[in-house]
């Protein structure tokens, strides 16, 4: 006897930021999150053994973003939009999106500890007529530090 699993880690999709990670975000300023449209899809995978199949399929239905801190959390359904920088701020919009009012000092490593959390609904159909669900609501979260700067604006008059 075989025993097979669907491994989501395996082919997980590669959650955006805008401030990208490993850049400090600025207070005042929405820190974007998404996954690129391409890679919100099913994954499937199909064993069988003789006559016999089954097929089990994850689809991605949610799209969180954890900030860290205490904040609580932000979700989008769908995969959330990409931040395009050739496009002015003023002219983009999403409901994935984070704005952090005060600097990550102070925090563990002096950034929050933040997480984007892809939640799955999980099926199987098989030989027969046979399936149903798996895990409704199956939660894959991927954590990273977000350092969050001030800015100081200087004015000058002439």
């Amino acid at each position: 006897t075989e025993i097979y699993t669907l491994s989501l880690h395996d082919a997980l999709p590669i959650s955006h930021t805008a401030p990208p990670r490993g850049k400090d975000a600025l207070v005042g300023l929405p820190e974007w999150f998404w996954v690129p449209r391409a890679q919100w899809r099913p994954l499937s995978v199909t064993v069988s053994a003789g006559p016999v199949w089954a097929t089990a399929t994850a689809s991605p239905v949610d799209l969180s973003f954890q900030p860290g801190g205490g904040f609580g959390p932000v979700s989008c359904t769908g995969p959330g939009i990409a931040y395009n920088p050739a496009t002015s701020a003023a002219q983009q919009h999403t409901d994935c999106s984070f704005t952090y009012m005060q600097p990550s000092t102070g925090q563990p490593g002096n950034a929050y500890q933040a997480s984007i959390t892809v939640t799955w609904n999980v099926s199987w159909t098989g030989s027969g007529g046979t399936g149903g669900e798996v895990n409704d609501g199956l939660q894959i979260p991927f954590n990273f530090p977000v350092p969050v700067a001030q800015g100081e604006a200087l004015v000058k008059s002439s």
